[in-house]
């Protein structure tokens, strides 16, 4: 589960009775309280050894511990990240070493009885460097992480993922240094990929030409190593990062009509906007905007 635990790549839980969780997980009602729940989930982020930051974001993990028939609904929002993951007990069919890679849609999710997963958010571009493999081969999909790597890399992985939280980490980073080292230092087009990622993070990019644009190279260009890099075209992350603006917006109570906010962030109109947040978070803005009110 990607997504479950990492702040940026989540929406705030839906308003009561909606939202049953602490674990910023999206659900319908729920026999579990909120306090049971933060009792039942435990969820934690670490980031790596210094000289890891260039091929890693970040650990993170996700455990739970249900009491009886619970079961707790949830939904991850899309990110274009590859994620290496360790699971038990997820119910997604891949127990073990996996490798997820960016997604399309939003993944949703259904948490029962005990399990758990210990994961690697993974910089843009090690996985394709260090398998040879273009990131959009892995889109949408979940592989075993023995089809792409070393057998001894997914073994050293499999120990550090099972060891004591205390020790988890150092393991880890161990790991990772030698999945850098296959990777190797960023090529050109890794360094593309990631120069364009933060420039539609940091600014209101909402055409494709626009991105091309400030980074000097031709949109074909950004389309091939988006390809070979990202897993996701420019197209996909540009609206995805602007629907984060919307949510962003709709949290700080914005007093801007919600067709003044579709026109700015690059939507035909407002029934576009609405049709793209809907898929991405789950329920239609004006009633998400109405959550926000409700929480504040």
């Amino acid at each position: 589960y990607p997504a479950v635990v990492v702040d940026e790549q989540t929406v705030r839980d839906y308003p009561a009775p909606y939202g049953v969780n602490a674990a910023h997980l999206l659900g319908d009602l729920s026999p579990i309280t909120e306090s049971e729940l933060d009792a039942a989930v435990e969820r934690c982020t670490a980031e790596p050894t210094a000289v890891l930051l260039d091929a890693v974001e970040r650990y993170w993990s996700l455990r739970w511990d249900l009491p009886g028939e619970v079961v707790v609904p949830g939904s991850l929002v899309p990110d274009h990240a590859t994620n290496l993951t360790w699971e038990e007990g997820a119910g997604r069919g891949h127990d073990g070493a996996v490798v997820t890679g960016p997604s399309t849609r939003r993944f949703d999710a259904r948490l029962t009885g005990r399990g758990r997963v210990v994961g690697v958010k993974l910089r843009t571009g090690v996985l394709s460097q260090a398998c040879g493999i273009a990131a959009a081969d892995l889109t949408d999909r979940t592989v075993p992480a023995d089809d792409l790597l070393p057998p001894g890399l997914v073994d050293a992985f499999r120990e550090a993922a099972t060891q004591p939280a205390a020790h988890q980490v150092v393991a880890l980073d161990e790991v990772l240094a030698s999945l850098a080292d296959l990777a190797g230092p960023p090529s050109e087009g890794v360094l593309l990929a990631r120069r364009a990622l933060e420039q539609v993070r940091s600014s209101e990019v909402v055409r494709v030409e626009q991105l091309a644009g400030h980074l000097a190279v031709s949109a074909r260009t950004l389309q091939r190593v988006f390809r070979e890099h990202v897993g996701i075209g420019p197209k996909q992350v540009i609206a995805r990062l602007r629907l984060r603006d919307v949510v962003t917006a709709l949290e700080a109570g914005t007093d801007e009509p919600l067709a003044d906010l579709a026109a700015r962030l690059g939507f035909f109109d407002q029934a576009h906007l609405a049709r793209e947040f809907t898929a991405f978070v789950g329920v239609p803005p004006s009633r998400y905007a109405r959550g926000a009110e409700l929480d504040g």
